[in-house]
């Protein structure tokens, strides 16, 4: 009888821990989902960008960018973001994390390209981080932010688009 209650236990308890308190894996880099084994939520994300008012960039321009939750109840417990031409999967531009913000950089393909959480222990709010625009984009390009946020182990939204940019 103890047994079974031990595995019962185990088997409801597992989901949570699948989640990646640490920060996302590396399999998460090309489709930003962050292998939680439940699927992610098909409403619409209850986050949203707080970006620069001029959405016109130069090569090696950097700046700063927040995701926040539209609410107080709609907290961070996970993150994942990169910056993409449109129509790409690649990541491109480098991303620095802010002091005092729960991030750390990802390599996925290239050094610094994409941005995780670390251990996040309390409600967190809302993550910023500073973003450099590729020295080589070329004029006319196009790019966005794409993030994945997860409000817990269960439940996360992936590929929130951001408003597009233009490098100048």
């Amino acid at each position: 009888m103890y047994r079974f209650v031990i595995v019962l236990v185990a088997v409801v308890a597992l989901p949570g821990t699948w989640a990646n308190s640490a920060g996302a894996p590396d399999v998460a880099c090309k489709d930003l989902v962050p292998q939680h084994k439940v699927d992610p939520q098909s409403t619409q994300a209850p986050y949203s960008y707080v970006l620069p008012q001029k959405r016109t960039v130069t090569p090696g321009e950097s700046i700063q960018v927040t995701v926040r939750g539209n609410s107080k109840t709609d907290t961070i417990k996970g993150f994942l973001v990169q910056a993409r031409l449109n129509g790409d999967t690649t990541p491109i531009g480098t991303f620095s994390t802010l002091p005092g913000q729960p991030t750390q950089n990802l390599n996925c393909g290239t050094e610094t390209n994409a941005l995780t959480h670390k251990t996040i222990t309390t409600n967190v709010e809302e993550i910023s981080f500073k973003y450099t625009v590729p020295t080589n984009a070329k004029k006319g390009e196009k790019f966005q932010f794409f993030s994945t946020v997860a409000i817990d182990g269960y439940h996360f939204w992936v590929r929130i688009p951001s408003d597009t940019f233009t490098v100048a």
